[in-house]
């Protein structure tokens, strides 16, 4: 299979962007999808050798990815900071971002799945070594969150699709 394409942009009310940008150049092995988990906790009953065990903690979704060759201009949606004049100036103090991020497989079997994550937690940096062949690459890391509108409705934190082709 492998990743197709992967498109982020500033969250709607509550939906993915309406103005996704496009990037194709995904670092080889890059992307790494880890679904949510509920930590549990195992609570030995007093008279008896049966246990109980209740959630705890959830731990929501995360997706890894690193993009080569990212424009300067994609930097300040990624990153914060300014792109001006041909040159990408880093914020003095960099703040969260919050951004939506749709991921498409390539083609396998005539479909392709679309995982959708509308609201997610962003950090973004440059990293790698600068070498004769190689430059660094922005790393990103995304933690779903639950989207909500305006109006108080809450939607599911990401989605997968099977899309045909």
């Amino acid at each position: 299979m492998g990743v197709g394409k992967v498109e982020i942009g500033v969250p709607g009310n509550g939906v993915v962007s309406a103005a996704l940008v496009e990037f194709t150049d995904v670092e080889v092995g890059s992307v790494n999808f880890e679904g949510e988990s509920t930590a549990t906790e195992t609570i030995a009953t007093e008279a008896d050798d049966n246990y109980l065990i209740v959630d705890g903690t959830v731990t929501p979704a995360i997706v890894k990815i690193r993009l080569l060759g990212v424009a300067l201009s994609d930097y300040p949606m990624l990153m914060g900071g300014l792109f001006a004049l041909d040159k990408y100036s880093a914020p003095i103090k960099k703040k969260s971002q919050f951004l939506s991020l749709v991921i498409t497989t390539l083609e396998n079997n005539g479909k392709k799945k679309v995982i959708t994550i509308p609201y997610a937690h962003t950090v973004a940096k440059i990293q790698g070594n600068i070498t004769k062949n190689a430059l660094p690459a922005v790393d990103l890391t995304f933690t779903a969150n639950t989207p909500v509108t305006e109006e108080g409705i809450q939607a599911a934190p990401y989605e997968i699709a099977d899309v045909e082709v």
